[in-house]
């Protein structure tokens, strides 16, 4: 069972930014052949240029400058130099070992180009990995307001005072905020034309346009547990006491619960669209796939025209976010190939689409198959000696007595360097540092 690994090989593989094997992509900032010194040399023919450098500085999103600012004496430049020539070192092997006719590498790339095509027509369709944008969002907050949008509500107790009333209602409140009189004391005692149950409880929820509005004006803004100056009304004088308050949310207060719910509609609406794809095509799997992973060549499904073996099988796996693992049940392996021919429905139709066409797409496509041709170059031919090499190293270190500190990932890089036959032209980088330097200060 061939899984591609997922720890230091990959992330040396991943970390060395895309370079073409026989010529370095244009740099920023053009230079002549003479400007163009040799920094690195590996496989007696193999160089690393400074305009190497400058692509591989472009990919990564950074400048000189930016570099000079982060590493001043440019300390890192011999890694740098190292990433560029060891994904060199597997471009050039991949041509001569014929990596590229390999039955595993072929089933890769088609594996590829489906999953981009899939991806591509999903996020044009239903924009499923896409961002949110915020526009988007609070369109969608403001055109579903009874689900977002809490319409504002008070609960308060109240004292009514009739226009001839004896009592002072100044006063009233002031002894009710002194605390020398109970609210549902004094309203018992002094409010009239209220029904006994009202004096005692809180009255709510209020929504507004339903109180008067000198009452609801000051109902909706007085602060939660005060008591409120007297209010006086054409009827009379009401003193009120807010006890509960529902504030209206606003967009950023629902922000999350509003782009959940986006996703979830796009998912469903995708969802409903791939039942609809996979009733009107000719699907097919058989029963029983874990007897038969031995053999790359057994058929295990079919979608339409399209046979599907085990190689195609291990050709999807390597890109889900788990690797197969041997406890894996029957059922675990079903729903990997359901998810497989869901592909490939996906991408037929994309296809359909003309996508397939497209510029970016397939330019997308050209960098993921020559990553995964250097990836498997790297586990045929680079792997083994690389291990064995670092088990000599690590051996050795115990029989010593000694530790080593060097990360895992420089070790592998400079285990493929050292297979490459790969040396620094120290005087030529340190010309580099010089002028990169002072092109920094004239700047």
């Amino acid at each position: 069972m061939r899984i591609f690994l997922r720890s230091a090989f990959t992330f040396i593989l991943a970390s060395m930014v895309s370079i073409q094997s026989s010529a370095a992509v244009a740099p920023t900032s053009p230079i002549s052949p003479a400007e163009n010194p040799v920094l690195a040399r590996f496989d007696k023919q193999g160089t690393v240029t400074e305009a190497d450098l400058l692509a591989y500085l472009e990919r990564r999103g950074t400048t000189p400058k930016q570099m000079i600012n982060d590493d001043p004496l440019l300390d890192t430049l011999p890694l740098h130099l190292g990433r560029i020539a060891a994904r060199k070192i597997l471009a050039a092997s991949a041509e001569t070992t014929g990596m590229a006719q390999d039955p595993d590498y072929r089933a890769e790339t088609g594996d590829i180009l489906r999953e981009i095509l899939a991806k591509e027509l999903v996020n044009r369709e239903f924009e499923l990995f896409l961002p949110i944008p915020e526009a988007a969002a609070r369109e969608y907050f403001e055109s579903h307001p009874d689900e977002f949008r809490l319409e504002p509500q008070v609960w308060f107790r109240h004292i009514f005072l009739p226009l001839h009333s004896p009592i002072d209602p100044q006063q009233l409140v002031s002894d009710l905020r002194a605390g020398k009189l109970a609210f549902a004391t004094a309203a018992t005692r002094y409010s009239t034309g209220a029904p006994p149950d009202e004096l005692a409880n809180v009255l709510g929820p209020i929504k507004r346009n339903v109180l008067l509005p000198e009452l609801e004006a000051v109902a909706f803004s007085i602060q939660l547990g005060g008591i409120a100056d007297p209010i006086r009304t054409e009827r009379g004088t009401e003193i009120i006491q807010v006890t509960q308050r529902q504030e209206e949310l606003d967009f950023d207060a629902v922000k999350r619960k509003v782009n959940n719910r986006i996703r979830t509609d796009r998912s469903k609406r995708f969802r409903d669209y791939l039942t609809k794809l996979r009733a009107k095509s000719e699907l097919s799997q058989v029963p029983e796939i874990v007897p038969h992973l031995q053999d790359r060549d057994f058929e295990i499904a079919r979608a339409n025209d399209q046979v599907f073996t085990v190689r195609d099988f291990y050709a999807f796996v390597p890109r889900r976010t788990w690797s197969l693992e041997p406890e894996f049940s029957e059922k675990d392996l079903q729903g990997i190939v359901t998810d497989m021919l869901d592909r490939y429905l996906l991408a037929q139709e994309a296809k359909s689409r003309g996508l397939d066409q497209d510029e970016k797409i397939q330019q997308e496509y050209q960098e993921f198959i020559a990553f995964h041709l250097r990836q498997m170059t790297f586990e045929r031919f680079f792997k083994p000696p690389i291990t064995a090499m670092n088990q000599a190293q690590l051996n050795r270190s115990h029989s010593t007595g000694g530790t080593s500190n060097e990360p895992y990932e420089d070790s592998v890089m400079k285990s493929i360097l050292e297979l490459g036959g790969y040396r620094l032209e120290v005087q030529a980088a340190e010309q580099l540092r010089r002028r990169w330097l002072q092109q920094a200060l004239e700047k």
